[in-house]
């Protein structure tokens, strides 16, 4: 990995990290290299990251299963409080299959955490990798994905959009989803004026 391809990949550690609350059990959907986990340390209590290039095992309380999160995750049902997918959705070939898994595997109230390029940075990204600025992993594998789908698809699975903000020049998007309380939040209020 190049040091532009490392200096990308922190910003976006940089723009998702405030949205991870300490102590969570976090679910890093092609982390490869855990590197995430790193960066974020003591504030999560577990990571585990399904990714096919990685290696299966475990170094302490982060974990590594070496496979695709398509068509199945292999976790239970509301296992985890926060997932992330960071430059991997365009990647992805049955992003059904992968909004679906993730409102699965996602506890009440968990927040999936995602990154996604314009469609532009395709173009930079192979003048870069001409100038061996940068090594574009895996550039040839994106989808032609645009980032006006992922609200779409993501709220037609259940999840209800909290936030989306363009960085790095407008090149690069994020989106914030919460998997909403399936119980109703509700309140008795006796004629006295006292919650019950």
């Amino acid at each position: 990995m190049k040091p532009l391809d490392r200096f990308l990949r922190r910003w976006r550690y940089r723009v998702v990290a405030p949205y991870i609350p300490t102590g969570s059990v976090l679910l890093d959907i092609g982390g490869y290299d855990g590197s995430l986990f790193r960066y974020l340390d003591d504030r999560i209590a577990k990571g585990i990251c399904v990714d096919p290039l990685c290696t299966s095992g475990s170094i302490g309380r982060f974990h590594f299963l070496q496979q695709s999160a398509c068509p199945r995750i292999p976790l239970p049902d509301a296992s985890v409080d926060v997932i992330t997918l960071l430059a991997v959705l365009e990647h992805v070939d049955d992003k059904k299959a992968m909004a679906a898994e993730t409102f699965r595997v996602l506890k009440e109230g968990g927040r999936l955490l995602l990154t996604v390029p314009h469609p532009m940075v395709d173009k930079i990204l192979k003048i870069f990798i001409r100038l061996r600025l940068a090594d574009g992993i895996a550039v040839e594998q994106h989808h032609h994905f645009h980032v006006r789908c992922v609200v779409p698809l993501f709220c037609s699975y259940g999840f209800v959009a909290v936030k989306k903000q363009k960085f790095q020049g407008g090149l690069n998007h994020f989106f914030c989803f919460k998997k909403p309380c399936s119980w109703p939040m509700t309140e008795t209020v006796t004629p006295g004026g006292q919650d019950s």
